[in-house]
C-alpha cells in the first residue's frame, strides 16, 4: 500500500509539471485551475439537482419511488463509466516514468494501481458532479435512513464502475498491441471504444427504457442502490453488492499483475504507397491518407456504426420513437467532429510551405476539403443505413444535415483554438469540451427558436454556423502566425 501511495503521488507531480509544461503556466496555478473547475462542477451538478427536484412531490408510491431512483442511478453510473474513459484515454503519456518504475524495487501490482490512482480521483470527482441530480433526488423522495442506504451504496457502485473502466482499458490496451500488434494509439483508440459501448449496453436501456416499477427480476449492478434504499429488510442486496465489490478488487489485482507492454512492433500502414502524394493533387492525398490512418477515425466511424446498429436492435423495444429517431438522426454526423484533429496534424508540416513559395495557410483549403468529403460519405452511409432501417424519415434529412454543419464549424473552431498534440492527449479533451460546449448552446437556442417558427430556427443555425466558420479561419490565421 505504501509503494501504491508513492506511486501515485509521484504520477500527480509529474501530471501536473507536464500540464504546467504544455500550456506555459506555474504548477500553483494548475492547482487553482483544477480546483475551479472542480468547485464549478459540484455547483452546476448541485444547480441541476436542484431543478430537478424543485418539481418533484415528497408523496411518491414505493413502486415509482424504486423505478425512479434505479433510473437516476443508471445515469450516473453511466456517466461515470464515461467519464472514467474519458480520462483514461486523455491522461499524459507516462513511458518514461514507467521506465523508471521498472528498475526500482515496484511491484508490478503497485506499478498499476498507482499510476491509474490519480486518473481514478479525477473520475470520481467528475463522476460525483454528474451524480448529484441522482443524490438530490434521493434525498427528496426518501427518508432520512433510506438516503442514507442508498448513498453509501452508489458511492460503492461508482467505485466498483471506475475500477472496471479503468480495467477494461488496461486490458484491451494491452491485448491489442500483445495479441493484435496494434499501435499504441489505435490500441487505445480499440480499448475506449470497447469501454464505452459495454457502459452503453450495461446502463444505457435502464437511462432510455426502465422496464418496469417493481423490484428486477434479474439483480443488476443500478438496481442494487435501489434495492437496498427501498427493499431494507432484505439482505440479498447487500449480500450482492459485496460480493461485487469483493470480486471487482481481485479483477483489478488480477489485471495489476499482467505483464507491461512497453512497445508493440510497428504495424502495417493503410495504402502504404506513395504513388497517391504525386502530382497536383498530392496535397490532398496526403491529408486524406493521414485521415484515413487516424486512430480518430476509425474509432468514431465504427463507433457511428455500432451505435446506429444498437439503436435498430439493440435498444429495447420500449424506448420511445422519438427517443429512438432523435438519437439516430443525430448520430451520422459523428464524422463531422473529425475536422478537429486537422490543424493539430497540420502543424508539424506546416513549415513546408514558406520555403517552397506557398503561404502559411497552405494546409487550411486541403485539409478542409478532404475532412468535408470524408465527411460527407461517412454522412451518407450512415443516414442511408438508418433510412434503410427505418429509423428516419427523408424529411429529416435537411435538418440532419444542417446539424452536420453545425457540429463541423464547432468542432473546426476548437480544433484551431486547442491544436491536437500526440504528447498530449489532453488537448483533444479539451477540444472536445469546447465543441460540446459550442454545440449544445446553439442546439439550445435554435430549438427554443424552433418552438416559435421552425423555418427561422433553421435560418438561425445557418447564421451560427457561418459565424462558427468565420471564427474558425480567424483562429487558424492566428495559429499559423504563432507556430
Amino acid at each position: 500500500m505504501k509503494q501504491i501511495r508513492t506511486v501515485a503521488r509521484t504520477t500527480s507531480l509529474i501530471w501536473i509539471a507536464e500540464l504546467a509544461g504544455a500550456f506555459d503556466i506555474t504548477r500553483r496555478r494548475v492547482l487553482a485551475g483544477a480546483a475551479a473547475i472542480g468547485v464549478s462542477a459540484l455547483a452546476l451538478g448541485t444547480a441541476l439537482g436542484l431543478a430537478t427536484v424543485s418539481t418533484l412531490t415528497r408523496q411518491v408510491p414505493e413502486g415509482f419511488a424504486r423505478l425512479m431512483i434505479e433510473t437516476a442511478t443508471s445515469g450516473s453510473l453511466l456517466s461515470t463509466a464515461l467519464v472514467t474513459v474519458i480520462l483514461g484515454l486523455a491522461t499524459p503519456a507516462r513511458s518514461s516514468f514507467d521506465h523508471l518504475l521498472c528498475s526500482l524495487p515496484v511491484t508490478r501490482s503497485a506499478r498499476s494501481i498507482g499510476t491509474a490512482t490519480p486518473a481514478a480521483g479525477l473520475a470520481a470527482l467528475g463522476s460525483l458532479a454528474l451524480s448529484m441530480p441522482a443524490m438530490l433526488l434521493a434525498l427528496h423522495i426518501l427518508d432520512v435512513a433510506q438516503s442514507s442506504r442508498f448513498l453509501i451504496a452508489l458511492f460503492i457502485c461508482m467505485s466498483v464502475v471506475v475500477a472496471i473502466a479503468q480495467t477494461i482499458l488496461q486490458v484491451v490496451t494491452g491485448v491489442c498491441r500483445r495479441l493484435l500488434r496494434m499501435p499504441g494509439s489505435v490500441a487505445s483508440a480499440a480499448s475506449g471504444a470497447v469501454a464505452i459501448s459495454t457502459a452503453l449496453l450495461v446502463f444505457g436501456p435502464g437511462v432510455l427504457a426502465p422496464a418496469s416499477s417493481g423490484a428486477a427480476a434479474v439483480p443488476t449492478l443500478a438496481g442494487l442502490p435501489a434495492d437496498v434504499a427501498v427493499v431494507p429488510g432484505e439482505p440479498l442486496a447487500w449480500v450482492l453488492l459485496g460480493t461485487v465489490a469483493a470480486m471487482t478488487v481481485v479483477i483489478v489485482w488480477a489485471a495489476s499483475r499482467l505483464p507491461d507492454v512497453k512497445a508493440s512492433p510497428p504495424g502495417r500502414a493503410l495504402l502504404p504507397t506513395s504513388r497517391f502524394v504525386g502530382g497536383a493533387s498530392g496535397v490532398l492525398a496526403a491529408h486524406l491518407l493521414m485521415l484515413i490512418r487516424a486512430p480518430q477515425t476509425l474509432l468514431t466511424v465504427g463507433g457511428a456504426t455500432c451505435f446506429v446498429a444498437a439503436v435498430a436492435w439493440v435498444f429495447p423495444p420500449s424506448l420511445p420513437e422519438s427517443l429512438r429517431s432523435a438519437i439516430a438522426a443525430a448520430t451520422p454526423a459523428a464524422g463531422f467532429a473529425l475536422i478537429m484533429f486537422a490543424p493539430g496534424r497540420a502543424l508539424p508540416t506546416g513549415w513546408i510551405g514558406p520555403p517552397l513559395g506557398k503561404d502559411r495557410r497552405w494546409w487550411v483549403a486541403p485539409a478542409a476539403i478532404t475532412h468535408v468529403a470524408a465527411a460527407c460519405i461517412v454522412w451518407t452511409v450512415l443516414a442511408g443505413g438508418a433510412l434503410w432501417l427505418g429509423l428516419i424519415r427523408v424529411d429529416d434529412l435537411s435538418g440532419m444535415a444542417l446539424r452536420g454543419a453545425l457540429l463541423f464549424s464547432a468542432a473546426a473552431l476548437a480544433g484551431a483554438l486547442v491544436p491536437w498534440s500526440d504528447a498530449q492527449p489532453l488537448s483533444g479533451s479539451v477540444a472536445l469540451v469546447v465543441t460540446t460546449v459550442l454545440v449544445m448552446a446553439s442546439v439550445g437556442l435554435t430549438t427554443h427558436i424552433s418552438e416559435t417558427s421552425e423555418q427561422l430556427g433553421l435560418f438561425v443555425t445557418a447564421i451560427i454556423t457561418s459565424l462558427l466558420i468565420v471564427g474558425a479561419l480567424l483562429a487558424v490565421q492566428s495559429l499559423t502566425r504563432s507556430r
